[in-house]
């Protein structure tokens, strides 16, 4: 797949921003750029069951290049599969889970309802890692506190558990 520019825009790229430092004026930031949200927002939406549709109460937007996930090719297909497997709100059954995640690169309609799918839970990973944080963005040392607190709760053994019932 040839990866494009994602556009996150309203409040999913205020929150996005609050919690970056791609501009490098954020203090706090919980990540270095976008693109490092934009994953691990995935994977963490995905582990929670946290998908949401965009918000366009504000115009603020924010891109994810297209340019940088191709740069780093292996791991937005590694998420982009694995969030295609792990999504519990599909109807569909374990083989066409599958099928989804690794054999329709070449339909583009797939392609595209397979981002959806994607782009949902990097949604959903953004509220909550922000519902986490949005408190104490301004505090350094609860900052710390919090980021310490909520590394613990995604490696919780129940959160490990669920991706190793994933690559079985």
């Amino acid at each position: 797949m040839n990866w494009q520019d994602y556009r996150i825009r309203g409040d999913h790229a205020t929150k996005l921003k609050s919690l970056c430092s791609d501009r490098g004026n954020n203090k706090n930031a919980l990540f270095k750029n976008y693109y490092d949200m934009y994953i691990v927002a995935a994977m963490v939406g995905v582990l929670n069951g946290k998908k949401a549709t965009p918000i366009n109460e504000s115009t603020d937007s924010a891109n994810v290049p297209g340019a940088v996930m191709n740069d780093h090719y292996e791991d937005s297909e590694f998420v982009y599969r694995l969030v295609l497997l792990a999504d519990e709100d599909s109807d569909l059954s374990s083989e066409q889970l599958i099928d989804r995640a690794f054999k329709m690169d070449d339909d583009k309609t797939a392609v595209q309802e397979n981002l959806k799918v994607l782009h949902s839970y990097v949604l959903g990973g953004i509220d909550y890692i922000y519902d986490h944080f949005k408190n104490n963005l301004n505090n350094e040392r609860e900052f710390l506190n919090d980021a310490y607190s909520f590394a613990l709760k995604i490696a919780s053994e129940e959160q490990i558990k669920k991706l190793g019932e994933i690559n079985n």
